[in-house]
């Protein structure tokens, strides 16, 4: 195949690919949907003792976000916060509280989850009601099923003048849950198929064009022309390739030969004639 029916092969390919069937699409995964937190409110009994407390039993309002559904092996992530109306024990600067609490499990796991709060980020006066912090914590459920989150101990810290304060608030063993959190089993990530192009398929057919090529074959050695070659007969002198002339050389020399015989007879007739 000579070059330019070779270039306009790899051509019409190119364009076959490009009309003809569509790139396969790379299938993804399927996202799994995230959780929407849900918000709680309700009402907790706590003990607190000094220096904030007075070790009477105290209601406290809790404000909870907590996930509607958790996943195994996913993390499940909660906040939350607890105004138990404490009062300020002195003046205390922004950054003087932290509050720490844990929130109990129980069903298909059980154990605590550790929530933890910044530091305050308002100054406090003597006898003003503590503004505390939002307290965050995560947990990575290990096994599905139904778990419960109960409303545990809470430690408010106050650090002030070089010293560590600590109030322990002991939560009433018979409070309420704050929510139930349904933990379901490891999602797997499935490819969305794709779909195969079929012959009712109703989407838009891609056009397909036709070609139509012409080659001109290439004579092989055993159909080019013959060449005819013309050989003079008695063979040319040169080689130049025309044909060579008749040779007159013989004819001249038969000739000389003849006017020499004649010159002869004539010189012997003279003699016989005029005897010298």
């Amino acid at each position: 195949m000579n070059t330019p029916i070779r270039l306009l092969t790899l051509g019409l390919l190119a364009a076959a690919a490009t009309l003809g069937w569509p790139a396969a699409a790379v299938a993804e995964p399927t996202p799994t949907p995230t959780p929407t937190p849900t918000a709680v409110q309700t009402t907790v009994n706590y003990t607190c003792q000094a220096p904030v407390g007075g070790g009477t039993l105290t209601s406290a309002r809790v404000s909870a976000s907590l996930p509607t559904s958790a996943a195994v092996n996913q993390p499940l992530v909660v906040e939350w916060n607890i105004d138990a109306g404490l009062l300020a024990p002195e003046t205390l600067p922004a950054g003087a509280l932290i509050q720490r609490a844990a929130i109990k499990l129980s069903g298909a796991q059980s154990g605590t989850i550790a929530t933890v709060s910044a530091p305050s980020t308002s100054a406090l006066s003597k006898g003003q009601a503590l503004a505390l912090p939002v307290m965050k914590g995560s947990l990575t459920p290990t096994q599905s099923g139904s778990l419960t989150l109960t409303p545990g101990d809470l430690t408010i810290a106050i650090t002030h003048n070089g010293s560590l304060q600590q109030t322990s608030c002991t939560a009433d063993p018979a409070a309420a849950a704050l929510a139930t959190v349904n933990v379901g089993a490891a999602p797997t990530l499935t490819p969305t198929p794709t779909p195969t192009p079929t012959s009712s398929s109703t989407a838009t057919a891609r056009p397909t064009a036709t070609v139509t090529v012409t080659a001109t074959p290439t004579p092989t050695p055993s159909e080019a022309p013959a060449q005819i070659a013309v050989t003079p007969e008695g063979g040319a002198p040169t080689g130049g390739g025309g044909l060579a002339e008749p040779l007159v050389w013989p004819y001249a020399a038969a000739g000389v030969g003849v006017l020499f015989v004649i010159g002869i007879g004539l010189e012997i007739r003279r003699k016989r004639i005029h005897g010298y």
